[in-house]
């Protein structure tokens, strides 16, 4: 699985067994966005990507949420993330392009639940996580995982 945002622009492949190609996107804006906003909503993991000066804008929603935008290169997104009253990020929504069967996208709302806070390191992470598309008729879970192990390398000032 190659899922990813990388000078700009998304890349999605999938192959089953390393062998099969279930997945190929071909590259559009709507790719380039659909990657930037996975990678926002994967700041969980690594939430010191949050801090100012990390390419973040945050406007409050409400006293429970906050819309966070990120820019990268001409591609900008916008997620908002829900807290509960531990102050642990346990939803994020958005509208995302998502991928019709014809090969073209439409914007449908899109949502990941978090959940078993930890702290890893010195940094509070969710070790498990639902991503879900919210269509019209349906609800559709497409990423469901619990992270066994996580730890972090942080450089050393001076």
């Amino acid at each position: 699985m190659v899922d990813a945002f990388v000078r700009g622009r998304g890349t999605l492949r999938a192959k089953l067994l390393s062998v099969v190609t279930v997945a190929d996107a071909e590259p559009s804006p709507e790719l380039d966005e659909g990657e930037l906003h996975r990678y926002l909503a994967e700041m969980v993991w690594f939430p010191t990507a949050f801090l100012p000066g990390q390419h973040v804008e945050w406007d409050p929603v409400d006293e429970r949420a906050a819309r966070a935008t990120i820019e990268f290169e001409g591609t900008s997104v916008s997620a908002v993330f829900h807290v509960d009253e531990n102050d642990e990020i346990t939803r994020v929504t958005a509208d995302r392009w998502y991928e019709t069967d014809d090969g073209g996208y439409e914007k449908h709302p899109w949502t990941g639940y978090f959940e078993e806070y930890h702290d890893v390191d010195g940094l509070l992470v969710p070790h498990s996580g639902v991503v879900e598309w919210n269509r019209p008729d349906e609800t559709v879970p497409y990423w469901r995982a619990t992270i066994d192990e996580l730890s972090y390398e942080f450089a050393e000032l001076g």
